[in-house]
């Protein structure tokens, strides 16, 4: 997927702004690293931005310039100029390039695995077997089957309304199966779902849209804006030159979170800012 700079070029895959961010920001949660390569003309300007998930990543040197190379899920392999890509990380404590992986996740990740796959066995083996009977005597597996399916017809069919098992005396015995089925209580269950949580620093009101203005901006400085002053950092140094940088010039993303506050909230900030003068009413009608 591409993020088109240039609309003269003919590249033919483009995304909006919010698409390719949400994008990148996605792969860099998942993967703790994130890739932004670039697309050229025919001149060598960049013309586009690409977000890559390669399988295996090196830095590599070629006449005596840095280079990473990637290769992807379809086997091909890209290099290009270390200083022409941006790389985002998280968890950098290994490496001086790439993020240090989701290791610390994989065991609220494996109790959750282990409790999805308990409850596939429980509906399973809840519809299989649920009586073991003993007949009497020496018969033969013909008479067997018969026996079998005429019990279950009589006692666990439909037809059967009175709750109560009857079987006659060429039954020796006839036991109930009882499975007993290991699932993680409710407590424990929201303990695994609050560290997943606080992994991503995320919560459960902000998923479900319950949130208050509070929780909602405090989520908006804590996860969303930190992301978006990386993500900036890391295209300034992509797309700017030095000279550029030095003359003042960067890239930044940013968003109010007051532009998505409730209406009450607006009501609230407009009454006491313009009440100290601090906003005058064709702002506060803005």
């Amino acid at each position: 997927s591409a993020f088109l700079l240039s609309r003269s070029s003919d590249l033919a895959i483009m995304q909006s702004w919010p698409d390719f961010i949400k994008l990148v920001i996605g792969r860099l949660l998942i993967d703790t690293t994130a890739y932004v390569v670039p697309g050229y003309d025919a001149f060598g300007s960049i013309v586009a931005l690409y977000s890559v998930k390669p399988t295996h990543t090196e830095v590599l040197e070629y006449e005596g310039e840095p280079y990473i190379r990637f290769r992807l899920p379809t086997g091909d392999v890209i290099a290009y100029p270390f200083y022409d890509v941006a790389i985002l990380t998280r968890f950098q404590l290994e490496s001086d390039i790439f993020g240090g992986g989701n290791g610390p996740l994989n065991p609220t990740l494996r109790l959750m695995d282990a409790q999805r796959q308990a409850e596939e066995i429980a509906l399973k083996t809840g519809a299989d077997i649920k009586f073991i009977g003993k007949l009497r005597g020496l018969m033969h597996e013909r008479d067997m089957e018969a026996k079998r399916k005429r019990f279950s017809e009589q006692n666990l069919g439909p037809t059967n309304k009175s709750g109560l098992l009857v079987y006659d005396t060429s039954w020796d015995e006839v036991k109930q199966i009882k499975t007993d089925h290991y699932t993680i209580d409710t407590d424990e269950m929201a303990r695994i779902d609050k560290a997943l949580f606080e992994y991503f620093t995320i919560s459960e009101k902000i998923l479900n849209g319950s949130y208050s203005d509070s929780e909602g901006s405090a989520f908006y400085e804590s996860c969303i804006e930190p992301k978006g002053i990386q993500l900036g950092n890391a295209l300034t140094r992509m797309l700017l030159t030095a000279t550029q940088v030095r003359k003042g010039n960067y890239i930044m993303f940013s968003s109010s979170y007051l532009e998505y506050a409730s209406t009450d909230s607006k009501l609230k900030l407009a009454k006491e800012l313009g009440g100290m003068g601090i906003l005058r009413v064709n702002e506060v009608i803005a």
